[in-house]
């Protein structure tokens, strides 16, 4: 699956910015006066929510990461970076010992975990919440936004149903389920159902170009080496229609503050929580 345009991404992206900063004013609104001593945007793109993440809560030192360099160069190079920003290529989905060693080294001391849209790329989501527990210090608090995937395997040939995803509630509980496994407390989760409005024909052809793209990192890696380049090419192309058809991309623009714009239903979900302090039975 190729990368996507950074660029291109950068100007198309909208729900990502709208839905973090959501996230962002819950964060100054659960801890209005704490200074977060380090901050981890995980997943953080072109950078444009990590830079608001940055500038609206306090911090001493921030380290953002992504596993695609196009991504990182270009929030490099289109992003203020003071002393306090580190960015760095790497995977949370990653087992730690192959993490980099940036990475590795805030083991323990993170305050605050964020993660905006980017957890419904990943499959291994234990994997993520161990690493997670790993990395944040005792205290410190996470905030995960995540893409809702609606099944689509009853809109596919019957070859195709080992796409296994099950409902957007069942991918909730399998993250709160996860969090739990690796020793981290959750304060709260809820579903988001909202409607989409893209600003642009760009921005449009940039989410039909990836819906479809976080339906097929679900497939096997086995199964697909395991077929030739033919059949990958009719997969691909079945699950872009059904992709395409569960979140009604054939929607009709509406008007919206003198634009055209398309509405495109969307679910997702936030889980909050942390990591609980270390209680010394000496001090009791």
């Amino acid at each position: 699956m190729a990368n996507l345009n950074p660029e291109h991404y950068n100007t198309a992206n909208s729900i990502q910015v709208d839905q973090g900063s959501v996230m962002i004013n819950q964060i100054l609104l659960d801890h209005p006066t704490r200074i977060f001593s380090l901050i981890m945007d995980i997943g953080c793109g072109t950078g444009n929510v990590t830079n608001a993440l940055r500038e609206k809560i306090p911090h001493e030192k921030f380290h953002a990461f992504d596993k695609d360099p196009d991504m990182i160069a270009f929030a490099v190079g289109n992003n203020q970076s003071p002393d306090t920003i580190t960015y760095v290529i790497d995977d949370i989905a990653t087992p730690w010992e192959n993490l980099c060693q940036e990475t590795k080294s805030c083991e323990g001391q993170v305050d605050l975990a964020f993660s905006n849209y980017v957890l419904h790329w990943i499959t291994d989501i234990q994997q993520v919440m161990e690493n997670l527990t790993r990395l944040l210090k005792p205290g410190g608090v996470f905030y995960l936004n995540v893409i809702g995937m609606r099944p689509i395997c009853t809109l596919l040939p019957e070859s195709l149903k080992y796409l296994k995803l099950g409902t957007i509630q069942s991918q909730l509980e399998e993250m709160v389920v996860a969090l739990k496994n690796a020793g981290l407390r959750v304060n709260r989760h809820h579903i988001i159902e909202d409607k989409w409005h893209c600003r642009s024909d760009k921005e449009y052809a940039t989410f039909l170009k990836i819906v479809p793209n976080c339906y097929l990192v679900r497939i096997e890696a086995q199964v697909w080496k395991s077929i030739d380049t033919q059949e990958r090419e009719r997969m691909t192309g079945e699950i872009a229609k059904a992709a395409h058809k569960v979140y009604e991309m054939d929607a009709v623009k509406v008007f919206e503050e003198g634009q055209d714009s398309y509405g495109i239903s969307y679910n997702g979900f936030r889980v909050e929580g942390m990591k609980e302090a270390i209680i010394d039975s000496q001090s009791k």
